[in-house]
């Protein structure tokens, strides 16, 4: 999978990509203990072999194989692990993104609330002095409506 695939996951699927791995790890670790079965079971075929000469034929593909099984598990590991780095640096950078962006949301609001109360209390001020300049526009209900803004 490419980094830009990666980076295009959501957090569960990047949590299935990463139990896929541990899956097939556990698959290759089964896969090299069988390998050591078969190595055992060919040991004993070689001390039952009647020469050195075939002892070593036989031996050769065992070596070959149970090689070829330690590389693939290693490569797959390495594998595994370098694309849950990468798995787990995109998901943290995510996650760092998201809280800043809810940070500045939280400050912008908090801004806007400022403003509006400010607006309020200078409405409610002019409507005090109104109020005063002519005290017949409006009843004592009015005038504590417009106490609750200052």
């Amino acid at each position: 999978m490419k980094d830009r695939e990666l980076r295009r996951l959501r957090r569960g699927e990047l949590v299935e990509l990463i139990y896929t791995y541990q899956v097939r790890e556990q698959e290759l670790v089964r896969e090299n203990a069988e390998l050591k079965e078969q190595l055992a079971s060919r040991k004993l075929t070689i001390q039952n072999a009647g020469s050195i000469a075939e002892a070593a034929l036989q031996l050769s593909g065992v070596f070959e194989a149970a090689q070829e099984a330690a590389d693939r598990y290693v490569q797959s590991m390495a594998d595994a692990q370098s694309k849950a780095d990468v798995i787990l640096a995109q998901a943290r950078g995510q996650a760092d993104q998201m809280l800043e962006e809810a940070r500045k949301e939280v400050h912008d609001i908090r801004n806007q609330e400022d403003i509006q109360e400010e607006i309020l209390r200078e409405a409610s001020r002019q409507a005090i002095r109104s109020v005063e300049e002519n005290p017949s526009l409006w009843t004592k209900k009015h005038r504590e409506t417009a106490g609750r803004y200052l």
